[in-house]
């Protein structure tokens, strides 16, 4: 079977309606390039998944032909068969071969090491592009050689009118089959480290992956730096205005982000197209296939670098808190306030989230407590704004490019106040990396690259269960233990989480309210003591305000979604009724009032005077210390008293109120001495990037 799938791979017959240009011969991209007609393409990427799934399934049955697998991959990826994503499929089979042969984990590196070194001297040249554009400026004051976001600008000549570009044959074609030969470095690449993360055992991963990949760690962190600043407003700038649309987000992306179907032209269409090669100048396309090219390799280097956060953990986590926030701040996440949220969004998924649920139980103290808050704080100040633009649209009156724009603004900033919500949920909840184990890798699902515009990642964050939730060390360090040992005041982080969760609740989204709101109970519950038999503290009258018109605004957002949201919401309202610092005398004096006016705006014709009286009874009921009410009665009597408020706007004062873009951002303690930090707040930009670069090489210092 093996051998009519390799067979397989190596059948393209195709008719060629145009004439074929003369740059498509180039042996510079034929090398890249290999043409095919579209119903050839779709039987080479079912071979390809096939060989996959067969080898997975029957791998003890395959493993002696090892040898001869390898040669007919060699043969396949020498004279460019098949397409790329199959290519890389095989690629990845050979390694999850390589790593079950039954010999020594050195020979198991270096069968390896010979296998993939056709792909990893690409990034050891200093003059690759992937090298060359992850580098900055370097030279002496005679000759200084360009490199990171400038280089990158000026070799595909984004710096430069379209026109002019486009009328140069010569120019087109260098840069073409430089396109196509990253593309070809950054998928594999891809694929290898999918696998190498992929071991049986720490000692696998030690003694083969982590020594293979060991020269790849520096380049490719540097190149992901250079691809955030691209997509930086400011960078933007620096492009002739002619080119400045290679850095937006391409239309298959916003529609794949908006969940629009495109239409499939070989769909319906003539037979005859579908074993037909259609043959473009070069010039015709260059500016849409750059545009999908720098997205494509942007989303490959997240999955490059956040596959090395897996492989190297052991030692990426073991590198001192200083270091670790320069990696943090100058490759993971950096410049987020002013990040596209589509492209942050492809960060936090592929990259954020992962150095969160990468990090070993032991390295949590110095890899995790201390930075994360200040990343969080940022996210949700970014989220915030950017809800505060959207346009809601009607996706059922979806026509056009200008309205598919408007939803994918839309989804974008959805996703991103899902997964946010996701990273904080985890990161309360985290109790250190969960070791790897066999089965899960035999339950993993294909991934397949195809095409330029196919898209590279996983299908996004994991759904919470229904299960309750535990908070784990990081939740103790904020919410319990913040402050107690210097570093900030007591509770901050408590106000600061619940601050984060009730603007999160008001966002127009269900499912993001659902989760915020039901995180925000355990936060409550956990930090004031009503999770154990500890003495219970109360919420102070400040925070317990914004809590409840937090609430209630997320009612009136949110209220078309009452068996969804009512639930939590109730919950959390509730809580902050019975738990405010003064009980009942600081519920009249300080949440009554905000009860009362939130009631009177709405337009049911209540005298206010029977708004008070019922107001009263469900506050008398939530006190009555000779019958305490159920959670489930009092959320019904809550939710019979807030009726006439569900899906109803608020008292603009109350909009006013609740504002979580009124918080401080958090500032980042300082990790050194203060002579130490009085140098480093001297440095400039290129001694930031020394130090980032050197904490990279300190993964690999010592053995």
């Amino acid at each position: 079977m093996l051998t009519l799938d390799f067979a397989t791979l190596r059948y393209n017959p195709y008719v060629v309606s145009t004439g074929q240009t003369a740059a498509v011969d180039a042996s510079k991209i034929s090398k890249y390039l290999n043409i095919r007609c579209q119903s050839v393409r779709d039987l080479h990427m079912y071979v390809g998944v096939n060989v996959f799934r067969l080898v997975r399934a029957q791998t003890s049955a395959v493993l002696p032909y090892f040898d001869s697998f390898c040669s007919e991959l060699n043969d396949i990826w020498t004279n460019g068969q098949g397409g790329l994503g199959e290519r890389c499929l095989l690629l990845e089979v050979i390694i999850y071969l390589a790593l079950r042969l039954p010999c020594t984990f050195a020979e198991q590196r270096e069968k390896l090491a010979t296998i993939l070194a056709g792909v990893f001297a690409e990034w050891k040249k200093p003059k690759c592009p992937l090298v060359v554009f992850g580098a900055e400026k370097a030279g002496d004051e005679e000759e200084e050689s360009k490199g990171g976001v400038e280089s990158l600008l000026e070799y595909f000549g984004l710096v430069m009118d379209a026109d002019e570009i486009l009328g140069s044959m010569d120019f087109l074609t260098e840069r073409v089959a430089t396109r196509l030969e990253l593309r070809w470095i950054s998928l594999a690449t891809v694929a290898i480290m999918r696998q190498l993360k992929g071991t049986l055992s720490p000692e696998q991963t030690e003694n083969v992956s982590i020594p293979l990949v060991e020269t790849l760690v520096v380049p490719a962190f540097n190149l992901l730096r250079t691809l955030n600043k691209l997509w930086q407003p400011r960078t933007a700038q620096l492009c002739h205005p002619s080119m400045r649309s290679v850095l937006e987000v391409t239309y298959v992306d916003m529609a794949l982000q908006a969940n629009i179907k495109l239409k499939n032209s070989t769909k319906n269409s003539d037979p005859e197209s579908l074993v037909t090669v259609v043959y473009r100048e070069i010039s015709e396309d260059y500016v849409s296939k750059l545009q999908s090219f720098l997205s494509q390799l942007f989303e490959a280097t997240i999955h490059i670098c956040g596959f090395m956060l897996t492989i190297t953990a052991t030692r990426f986590y073991a590198l001192p808190t200083d270091q670790l926030n320069q990696l943090l701040y100058n490759y993971i996440c950096p410049d987020i306030d002013s990040m596209p949220d589509f492209r942050l969004l492809q960060l936090l998924r592929h990259l954020i989230i992962p150095y969160v649920r990468s990090c070993p139980a032991e390295r949590i103290d110095n890899a995790l407590i201390p930075l994360m808050p200040y990343v969080l704080d940022t996210l949700f100040q970014k989220v915030n704004k950017s809800w505060a633009v959207v346009k809601l649209v009607n996706k059922d009156e979806v026509n056009g490019r200008e309205v598919v724009k408007e939803v994918f603004v839309e989804e974008t900033v959805r996703s991103l106040s899902t997964n946010l919500i996701e990273i904080t949920r985890i990161l309360l909840a985290f109790t250190g990396a969960r070791a790897r184990q066999s089965e899960d890798m035999e339950a993993e699902g294909v991934e397949v690259v195809e095409g330029e515009t196919e898209q590279e990642g996983e299908a996004g964050v994991t759904v919470a269960t229904s299960a309750p939730i535990e908070f784990g060390p990081v939740a103790r360090a904020f919410l319990v233990e913040w402050g107690a040992n210097g570093s900030g005041d007591r509770g901050e982080m408590f106000v600061r989480i619940a601050s984060w969760l009730t603007a999160a609740i008001t966002w127009p989204d269900s499912k993001v309210c659902t989760k915020a709101a039901t995180l925000l109970v355990k936060v409550i519950d956990y930090t004031l003591g009503r999770d154990g038999s500890s003495t219970h503290l109360t919420l102070p009258t400040e925070l317990a305000s914004q809590l409840l018109i937090g609430g209630l605004r997320a009612l009136q957002t949110n209220g078309q979604f009452l068996s969804e949201v009512g639930p939590p919401l109730f919950n959390m309202i509730a809580r902050t009724i019975s738990l405010i610092e003064g009980g009942l005398e600081a519920v009249t004096v300080h949440l009554e009032p905000i009860l009362l006016s939130a009631l009177n705006s709405c337009q049911d014709n209540t005298p206010s005077s029977q708004h008070s009286v019922e107001i009263k009874k469900y506050t008398e009921l939530v006190f009555n210390r000779t019958k305490t009410p159920s959670e489930k009665v009092l959320r019904e009597r809550l939710r019979n008293l807030l009726k006439p408020i569900i899906g109803v706007p608020l008292a603009e004062q109350h909009n006013r109120t609740l504002l979580i873009g009124s918080l401080e951002p958090l500032q980042r303690p300082s990790l050194r001495s203060r002579r130490r930090q009085r140098q480093r707040e001297e440095a400039s930009v290129e001694t930031r990037i020394e130090l980032a670069v050197q904490a990279l090489v300190n993964l690999f210092e010592a053995d």
